[in-house]
């Protein structure tokens, strides 16, 4: 498990090192200089591949070496291709590496470390979540973004699950910038992997930015024993301004429908199931439940997926376990419907008095998800001050996974 930690600047020195950041085509976690924009991701099975991509100010080639302990050097080039008006952005994928294992890269005078996925499979990891970073409207800068994030990069896990929304209008170069720069100790640290917000408003900034599985908006990996799967509820312009008018095209016969039907259907019975998303079936906040995603639940209960985690409804809500659209009985199998959607965003009030609901917090906060092979727990934090907002378990394996038993400890796997 990745245990390194970075401890948040203040909030004037976070704002200088970020205009640093800007100008120097630099990002400076624990004093250290790393490449701007420096992403890592899972790009196939993560026990023996990574992807690392970060950008430079001109065009030129993109070289990385990397090595375990007591072994040689190894270098890689990269694939480049240009941003508009934000320089190159440069990925190398590297293959064939040794599970369990921590690896040494340099990418010019810079070097950072990475780990593999455990050979084990049923080994325990964890996750963290969130969503929601964006900024307001009239606001110039990311603070609460890089205090979330800097907050989340304290914490010990081997994934981050970003639900969307990164920045208001994804097809300003800017706010990308900023975006990655506030973001850099949370980037930087394990993979990221990110869903498609209305906010992206579908545009190719996003994939050019932040690679993903064959570079989809939609896609799915493993990682120990779980199995993450991943939708784009806003896929087009007119979805992201008006889902209502224009819903997203997710019933059966669609092309999302139809490979998440597939992508389940091909997991094995052993594996926790995860799907993330966006926008979200259920909620009790300003948004409301998405009628559109909806058409997604009968996969949801038919394949019995453990959790589904979201973002747009900015805050925190938990879901008491549901199946074909109605909270079960105690006891009894349900998918448990998470929003973490506080990265950053203004807060939406939520109605607390929904009887749907087991947690809500109006707060920015992130979700720790910890697996092993027979349990799944979540605790939802809020990161302003470490305070605990919920702590639930979602599953108990093996199936068929009740909810809530006292036997499965809610402090972690």
């Amino acid at each position: 498990m990745h245990t390194e930690r970075a401890t948040p600047a203040s909030g004037g020195g976070r704002r200088l090192c970020a205009g640093l950041a800007l100008l120097a085509w630099a990002t400076w976690v624990h004093g250290q200089q790393l490449p701007a924009q420096l992403t890592l991701s899972i790009p196939g099975d993560p026990r023996t591949t990574m992807a690392i991509a970060w950008t430079t100010p001109r065009a030129a080639p993109g070289i990385l070496s990397y090595w375990r302990e007591g072994e040689p050097a190894r270098q890689s080039s990269a694939t480049s291709q240009p941003l508009v008006h934000s320089g190159t952005r440069h990925t190398v994928v590297l293959r064939d590496l040794a599970p369990g294992s921590t690896y040494h890269y340099r990418i010019d005078a810079s070097e950072a470390i990475f780990r593999t996925a455990p050979a084990d499979a049923s080994a325990a990891v964890t996750f963290v979540a969130m969503g929601d970073s964006r900024q307001d409207v009239g606001e110039t800068d990311l603070e609460r973004w890089a205090q979330v994030a800097g907050a989340a990069a304290q914490e010990s896990f081997d994934v981050t699950l970003f639900s969307g929304d990164m920045v208001l209008a994804g097809f300003v170069p800017r706010w990308w910038d900023m975006w990655f720069a506030a973001g850099a100790p949370l980037l930087a640290k394990a993979p990221f992997m990110a869903a498609m917000g209305n906010h992206e408003m579908a545009s190719p900034a996003f994939q050019r930015r932040m690679p993903t599985p064959g570079d989809a908006t939609w896609y799915s990996f493993d990682y120990g024993p779980v199995h993450v799967s991943v939708v784009n509820t806003d896929p087009s312009l007119p979805v992201t301004i008006s889902p209502g008018q224009f819903p997203a095209p997710l019933g059966p016969g669609s092309a999302q429908y139809s490979w998440l039907e597939a992508d389940l259907s091909a997991v094995p019975g052993h594996m926790w199931k995860v799907v993330m998303l966006h926008r979200l079936p259920y909620s009790a906040a300003e948004h409301g439940d998405q009628q559109d995603v909806q058409a997604l639940v009968p996969l949801f209960d038919s394949h019995h997926v453990d959790m589904v985690v979201s973002g747009h409804d900015h805050g925190y809500q938990r879901f008491l376990p549901m199946a074909a659209g109605a909270v079960v009985p105690a006891g009894t199998w349900g998918t448990t419907y998470v929003v973490a959607a506080g990265a950053g965003a203004p807060l939406y009030d939520v109605n607390s008095a929904d009887p749907r609901l087991a947690s809500a917090a109006k707060a920015f906060n992130y979700v720790l998800i910890h697996a092993d092979s027979t349990c799944m727990t979540i605790e939802a934090k809020d990161a302003m001050t470490g305070q605990i907002l919920d702590q639930a378990v979602v599953g108990v394996a093996p199936q068929p996974r009740p909810n809530d038993l006292p036997a499965c400890a809610t402090t972690g796997g």
